[in-house]
């Protein structure tokens, strides 16, 4: 006899409640950075991702949480920065489409530009990076130009984002910014590779500054019924966040609510 199996609606809080017992995961309530040597990462706060109404990708209102984002991204870059520690900023500019996304921070669209709160970054940070690609550390490769590998006559790169934490023997590295389950998640995993490697001798921590990061929400009411959106697009924040935050915390990286710097 073929079996049927019927779907219940389930609500998010339902789901929610569901992976707190089921997948749960250690969060401190403080990160004590002070007396290290700390570098913060700040991903993609861009006009793009973060301004309302600022791009197929961006909030179309204000976003209470990207807002908080913005806002402790900024307080800890500058008490970085007084405290004589390193701020790297790395940024979405795309020069075409990148699937499976719409359109979204093409060069010269002004999409591509950090949030105006933190645009002073572009003058203090140790090193700014344009990426066309989720991982911060992939798009980081800089082809050194007339070199070859002798052996292969292949071309020669060098990381930037990689040197710069190898230049400021980065014991911590601290990420904010936006999204958490994407562009932050995808390079912070392949830092904590990089630190197995011993890549980067001197790295020990890498943290998630839980309330300075962030990513979108698109319930699947939103994406299918009022957008008419293919399934698969819905994107409902607290359970995708919760997800990365899993993932994250069950390879090594630290998550925490507060750093004392």
């Amino acid at each position: 006899m073929e079996s049927r199996i019927s779907q219940a609606v389930v609500s998010r809080a339902e789901i929610m409640r569901g992976l707190r017992r089921e997948v749960p995961f250690k969060v401190l309530k403080e990160y004590l950075a002070r007396g290290r040597h700390v570098g913060m990462i700040s991903a993609d706060q861009t006009v793009g991702f973060c301004t309302p109404g600022g791009g197929n990708l961006a909030p179309p209102v204000l976003d209470p949480p990207t807002e908080r984002m913005i806002d402790l991204s900024d307080d800890l870059a500058r008490g970085l920065i007084d405290a004589g520690q390193a701020v790297a900023v790395v940024r979405d500019c795309h020069p075409g489409p990148e699937e499976p996304w719409p359109d979204h921070c093409i060069i010269g669209s002004g999409e591509e530009l950090l949030v105006p709160k933190l645009r002073w970054l572009e003058g203090r940070a140790d090193v700014v990076i344009q990426k066309d690609c989720i991982d911060a550390f992939v798009g980081s490769w800089v082809e050194l130009e007339g070199e070859s590998d002798r052996r292969f006559g292949s071309k020669v790169y060098y990381n930037s984002l990689l040197d710069w934490i190898n230049d400021h023997e980065l014991e911590t590295v601290i990420w904010v910014g936006k999204c958490t389950d994407i562009c932050v998640m995808q390079p912070a995993l392949t830092l904590l590779s990089i630190r197995q490697r011993k890549m980067a001798p001197t790295l020990k921590d890498v943290v998630m500054y839980l309330p300075a990061c962030t990513t979108y929400d698109l319930p699947r009411e939103v994406a299918v019924d009022q957008l008419g959106l293919a399934e698969d697009k819905s994107h409902p924040r607290d359970i995708t966040e919760y997800m990365a935050l899993y993932f994250l915390a069950q390879k090594g990286a630290i998550l925490a609510e507060q750093i004392i710097i």
